[in-house]
């Protein structure tokens, strides 16, 4: 994979969402214990964000000052909650505390799309054929590429007046998620259907194979209440038929009123087969750690950088408010940029992180990757030009996939050498 992003402008169709998939409470009660539990891994820069699944949006507006007092409470509960691991358990810490200003990989384009045929792109998965598959905004179908960028098809399903709201390709066939319906359809790469999951609450935003029977994946649960949207987020270990074996971490909150990043995912991961490991991500603004868990969802080790916060630069902010026009989407609450905005794992079982970048030093058009070795040691940092902050980038091999939403294209390079350690 790995680890690629999936914009949450796409995970709630506004216009569209039932409004009630489970009961307020019934949610709120959930969070509540499973905080008792202690099973969270907690953003400490972001708190707020985490909070708000914990209380009724009536009382929220209605009393700030007890919700006020609520969370200086949970501060104190959650504050040395940063693991999900359980007493006994143990890992060891990587630390890195250098870091290099970063090298330009040099990219030869291969071939590209434009608008001509492609419409607001925002997600990309591929097969063992490398060809590739992509999800357009508010779109009812899929469309599929060949290895070298030729149009082979249009998936359209059975629900073709519906939308599209996420996409997983594990063993050559599409798991293709509609969360108004909650409805998972698997499909062939040829457009034949294979059969299909029916979910009460709760649906796959993105899935990754871990063995025969074990996937992890990010499932999203929607709920709108006193006009606005609220959004569930689970992080867990499933086995094939989606049954529940290993609750990672979670997330409920305001949409529109929480401090909700829309251009990136709130538990960023990727798999690596080749070690056996799991990196995962938490959307933090103010640490900037790895967690790196077996397939059997043990924290093994934690890759702790040692980095100051970024903050937004006047021009992402101007942009962020066009984007947010354009998709929908919430406002930015803080001024300081999330760590870690999507994870990669390369042929050589390298990590990419890419991570939070001052734009103005480095551009608001380019972004930086930090790489590590697969025991968690720094390398070097690298920067890859014309990749914004909104777009996503994926690695196949020598390849990288630029897709971009904004301009409506994708373009594919081809890289050259990353190896070697730190100057």
């Amino acid at each position: 994979k790995a680890g690629k992003k999936m914009l949450i402008f796409n995970e709630i169709d506004f216009e569209a969402e039932e409004p009630v998939i489970r009961s307020f409470e019934e949610i709120v009660s959930d969070c509540g214990q499973k905080i008792g539990k202690n099973e969270h891994t907690v953003s400490k820069g972001r708190k707020n964000m985490y909070f708000n699944r914990c209380f009724d949006p009536e009382k929220i507006r209605l009393n700030n000052i007890f919700e006020s007092l609520l969370c200086i409470v949970a501060l104190i509960i959650l504050s040395g909650c940063t693991t999900n691991n359980q007493p006994g358990e143990n890992y060891t810490t990587v630390s890195n505390e250098r870091f290099t200003e970063p090298e330009e990989i040099l990219m030869k384009e291969i071939f590209s799309l434009d608008s001509s045929v492609l419409k607001t792109p925002i997600d990309i998965k591929f097969d063992s054929a490398e060809n590739f598959y992509i999800v357009e905004y508010r779109s009812p179908q899929i469309k599929k590429f060949s290895s070298s960028g030729i149009f082979q098809q249009s998936i359209v399903t059975e629900l073709d007046s519906s939308i599209v709201s996420s996409l997983s390709v594990i063993n050559d066939t599409l798991y293709i998620g509609f969360a108004k319906e909650k409805r998972l359809l698997k499909y062939s790469g040829d457009g034949s259907k294979l059969g299909e999951t029916n979910f009460e609450s709760e649906i796959p935003n993105e899935i990754e194979l871990l063995d025969d029977n074990k996937m992890i994946g990010s499932f999203r649960t929607n709920l709108a209440k006193n006009e606005d949207t609220y959004l569930g987020i689970e992080l867990k270990s499933t086995d094939n038929n989606f049954v529940q074996q290993k609750l990672i971490s979670s997330f409920f909150g305001s949409y529109f009123h929480g401090n909700i990043d829309p251009e990136i995912r709130t538990f960023p991961f990727a798999v690596n087969r080749d070690n056996g490991l799991i990196y995962i991500g938490i959307d933090s603004d103010s640490s900037y750690r790895i967690y790196c868990y077996d397939h059997s969802i043990n924290l093994r080790s934690v890759i702790d950088n040692k980095l100051p916060p970024v903050r937004f630069s006047k021009e992402e902010l101007e942009r962020r408010k066009e984007i947010s026009k354009k998709f929908k989407t919430p406002a930015l609450k803080s001024l300081n940029k999330p760590f870690i905005e999507s994870l990669l794992v390369d042929g050589n079982n390298n990590l990419w992180v890419r991570r939070a970048s001052d734009a103005s030093r480095y551009g608001v058009d380019n972004s930086i990757f930090d790489i590590f070795d697969p025991s968690g040691l720094y390398k070097k940092t690298v920067l890859v030009r014309n990749a914004q902050r909104i777009d996503q980038i994926d690695m196949r091999g020598n390849k990288l996939f630029v897709t971009d939403p904004i301009h409506s294209s994708l373009i594919v390079y081809e890289t050259g050498s990353v190896s070697g350690s730190v100057k």
